[in-house]
């Protein structure tokens, strides 16, 4: 555990900030589908358009956030 921590620690601060934007895009879209899911009680939602137009621009505008 403390060998990975170590890893991480020793890496550049770019690549620090490029593993949070991925980990940060992978919560919220996990989180994103979990509340449809939820609401609606089916997948079918994944079919529409406009879900992933969405899940799209909450990741873009989470990146460009995040980032500044």
């Amino acid at each position: 555990m403390f060998e990975i921590l170590e890893k991480l620690f020793k890496l550049n601060r770019f690549i620090k900030i490029i593993l949070q934007i991925t980990v940060d895009i992978i919560i919220v879209s996990l989180c994103y589908f979990s509340s449809y899911f939820l609401r609606l009680d089916d997948i079918s939602f994944m079919y529409d358009q406009k879900f992933w137009y969405t899940l799209s621009f909450i990741q873009i505008s989470s990146i460009l956030i995040f980032y500044k």
